[in-house]
């Protein structure tokens, strides 16, 4: 996990030494998550096997991408067990893509909706507990036999919001609210590449060898 303040310590100290002026708290927060989001972009638009809701399977899982699922890991997902609710099994809030859903101990096989009557009315292909299907449906999924209650999803989730939270002592100097803030989930691998990104925003270019030596000088002051 990488600490937004530490990653505001360093864009700020960047700022004073180039003589750039620095953003309000508030802006800052503002250019994390923007920050947080493109890093976020830049892996999730290089899944192309992901299952994406209202469009076909992929002809590979995403478990078959190690490296992409090591730089993914804090946003999967696993097995979150959702209840039926009026015959639908509503999709979490957060969800972006989806992986593989498990009902009962079995995975379902995702099918067009328009060939879900096919489906059911077959002879040879009639969905049971021991080959179950899923198919979009308004509000989630529409998981096939009926009899299923629950089903397990592997999802890969959206990021959650980045937050620079803070008091203003004496009414006017920001500080730091540890309380209130919110961490990239990013693993420490991506903190400069989070500051670039920021650092970019605020029109500021910096070369990775000057970036490297300054959040090491940084690093070390916090210790």
């Amino acid at each position: 996990m990488v600490s937004i303040d530490e990653v505001k310590q360093i864009v700020f100290a960047m700022c004073q030494k180039q003589r750039h002026s620095a953003v309000s708290p508030d802006e800052f927060s503002r250019l994390a998550q923007l920050a947080n989001l493109d890093e976020y972009a830049k892996y999730v638009g290089s899944i192309n096997t992901y299952y994406q809701l209202g469009k076909a399977m992929p002809r590979l899982s995403p478990g078959m991408s190690k490296l992409i699922d090591r730089k993914l890991t804090p946003f999967i997902v696993s097995e979150q067990v959702i209840a039926k609710v009026n015959n639908v099994f509503p999709l979490p809030a957060t969800i972006e893509f989806l992986d593989t859903v498990i009902a009962g101990s079995k995975q379902a096989d995702w099918k067009p909706y328009n060939m879900i009557q096919s489906y059911l009315d077959s002879t040879i292909d009639t969905p049971t507990v021991e080959y179950p299907i899923f198919t979009d449906y308004q509000g989630g999924l529409r998981v096939y036999p009926d009899s299923i209650a629950s089903i397990k999803l592997t999802y890969l989730k959206a990021p959650n919001a980045v937050e620079w939270a803070y008091t203003l002592a004496n009414g006017r100097t920001p500080t730091y609210d540890s309380t209130n803030s919110v961490n990239f989930e990013w693993g420490a691998s991506h903190k400069l590449s989070l500051i670039t990104k920021i650092l970019g925003y605020m029109g500021l270019s910096i070369r990775d060898g000057e970036l490297k030596q300054m959040a090491l000088q940084e690093e070390q002051k916090a210790n």
